[in-house]
């Protein structure tokens, strides 16, 4: 008995060093974006050649200070403070990372830190469940006039689509996406949780499915030739950067680096499906439905200068909140230029659980709506995306306005 008792205790002994041991585990330290107060000017801007395609298209200005890195200088100074930058945001001008309380006043004081906000370590996807194969995807397309499309020989042809999710196991196996994977068109696959993950699809962490059900319902295509989706196809570009896994599921600071991520290959049609709220280390710091103004939230104002600035499109689920206390949807689903997207049953009316604008706010959201397939916003969002790779592939200057 002692020896076993030795063996427990040598365990646990060792599982609270690597704890010590690991920053993100550290009660002493919460996560914070870390706002420094310029750039060098002088910095080299580095754009691929869709991305500049793309601006000149939609006559945006080429050159912005949102594209300028941020600086090498500052981020060598945070080492001397021993902080360790886990996402670096040029258009926020931020950093992303764990501090204490020390190294937070520290950094207040140290003349090139312009403000410390907390970080959403916790998102909430938007489906009630997973996909249910009862129901027909072809109720949502119906509902639309999606066929207008596939009638017109629209399919997304030439769009590049991003899709920021949770997890995209299997979708190499799923029989309605192969025909992408046949076609090579999926152009770059990034795992913000783990990027050392070299299966991106079928790895021991590479997530869950629900990417793939989104994916699915963007571009499946079920047996032969009846289309799922709207936009067959398109290519893809796929980031993950919720993990199931833990109990903070996302960290919003990966969200901004896959949106950054995307503009930087030149993709302007994003579909997410995740959003925040609550979920901060400390309970008072959670956002309250009020503040879901689409001004608030640091995610929030990134989704803004997507939108407004580099010219892409985010179609966002506008959430599952619509049946309980907190009701409004969660950002970035509040910023006014994202075309967030509620739920509603086979009749057109809205399902309870679809999350509704703030009573504060000057505009209407969620911006449209249609059927869900799996009960929840997340399988009504896909919908929409695969729509307006077709729009586009029409009409390439369409902005989201």
């Amino acid at each position: 008995m002692k020896k076993k008792l030795n063996l427990c205790f040598l365990i646990a002994f060792l599982l609270n060093i690597h704890n010590i041991a690991s920053g993100q585990n550290s009660l002493s330290k919460s996560k914070y974006w870390v706002f420094l107060s310029d750039k060098n000017l002088s910095d080299s801007i580095s754009f691929s050649e869709s991305c500049l395609r793309n601006r000149s298209l939609l006559g945006l200005e080429i050159s912005q200070y949102t594209d300028i890195p941020i600086s090498i200088q500052y981020v060598d100074s945070l080492t001397k403070y021993g902080v360790k930058p886990v996402v670096k945001s040029k258009w926020l001008n931020a950093v992303s990372a764990y501090l204490d309380d020390g190294q937070k006043a520290s950094l207040l004081s140290s003349g090139f830190v312009s403000s410390i906000v907390p970080i959403v370590l916790e998102s909430h996807p938007s489906s009630a469940h997973v996909l249910n194969e009862d129901i027909s995807w072809k109720n949502a397309y119906q509902q639309i006039n999606g066929q207008a499309f596939f009638s017109s020989g629209y399919t997304g042809e030439g769009i590049t689509v991003g899709i920021i999710d949770g997890g995209f196991k299997n979708a190499n196996r799923m029989s309605v996406l192969s025909h992408i994977f046949r076609s090579n068109k999926i152009v770059a696959t990034k795992d913000f949780v783990n990027p050392l993950n070299t299966n991106f699809f079928n790895g021991s962490h590479c997530g869950n499915e629900h990417g793939s059900y989104v994916w699915h319902l963007i571009a499946g295509i079920e047996k032969v030739s009846e289309n799922i989706g709207c936009a067959v196809n398109a290519q893809f570009v796929l980031a993950r950067t919720d993990d199931d896994q833990r109990e903070f599921r996302g960290e919003e600071d990966m969200w901004v680096a896959a949106l950054e991520w995307m503009d930087s290959l030149g993709v302007r049609l994003v579909n997410t499906s995740l959003g925040y709220s609550t979920g901060f280390d400390n309970p008072a710091d959670n956002y309250t439905p009020s503040q879901m103004d689409g001004s608030t939230t640091i995610i929030s104002k990134a989704a803004e200068i997507a939108v407004e600035k580099k010219g892409m499109i985010i179609v966002t689920s506008a959430g599952n909140e619509g049946g309980n206390n907190w009701k409004v949807m969660s950002a970035p689903a509040d910023a006014p230029s994202v075309i967030s997207v509620g739920a509603t049953d086979n009749n057109g009316q809205k399902l309870e659980l679809s999350s509704i604008g703030a009573e504060n706010i000057a505009y209407i959201k969620p911006d449209v709506a249609c059927f869900s397939v799996g009960g929840g916003t997340s399988t009504s969002a896909p919908v929409i995306t695969g729509i307006i790779a077709c729009m586009l592939e029409k009409q390439p200057s369409l902005t989201s306005m």
